[in-house]
């Protein structure tokens, strides 16, 4: 059992890089279709191909705030550790990155999301801070949720 006093292990999730999502070599070789294309071709990527990429960037960052609020459940029940906490949380935070990335390649800003994964951290690391029980968890719930609730809001303002 966790004491009270206990500091929280939670990891920070990456920040966001200057490359685009559409930079790394797995989608340049996808999206080449196998054969040999100058860096100047395959930086050209269709609207299609952008839209995919955005629909699969959020339905990545849906699917790990759905397991952050799982893993947190089950760690207030002492079915999960704080690391396992940590490890949605880092996903989650690539995921946002990852998404924020096919947006404003295709010119729509994302600032008005704000930052997530800190606000997330914040939030986290008073809730690991304290003994794993249901009782704790609903007391830092309700603003967990407000922050996801915000961020599945502003992606639909955006898709």
């Amino acid at each position: 059992m966790q004491s009270g006093s206990h500091r929280s292990g939670l990891r920070r999730s990456p920040t966001p890089s200057q490359h685009s999502a559409f930079d790394s070599p797995t989608m340049s070789s996808q999206n080449s279709g196998g054969s040999a294309r100058s860096p100047r071709q395959r930086n050209k990527t269709s609207p299609s191909q952008h839209l995919s990429t955005i629909e699969k960037s959020v339905t990545q960052l849906l699917i790990a705030t759905k397991q952050l609020l799982e893993t947190l459940t089950a760690w207030s029940r002492q079915q999960a550790t704080e690391a396992e906490v940590s490890d949605v949380y880092v996903r989650l935070g690539s995921e946002f990155n990852l998404a924020c990335r096919a947006f404003t390649a295709i010119g729509v800003e994302t600032g008005d999301l704000g930052n997530v994964p800190d606000a997330l951290r914040t939030i986290l690391e008073s809730t690991l801070s304290q003994d794993a029980s249901p009782q704790s968890l609903d007391v830092y719930l309700p603003r967990i949720r407000e922050i996801i609730i915000n961020l599945l809001h502003g992606l639909k303002r955006k898709q």
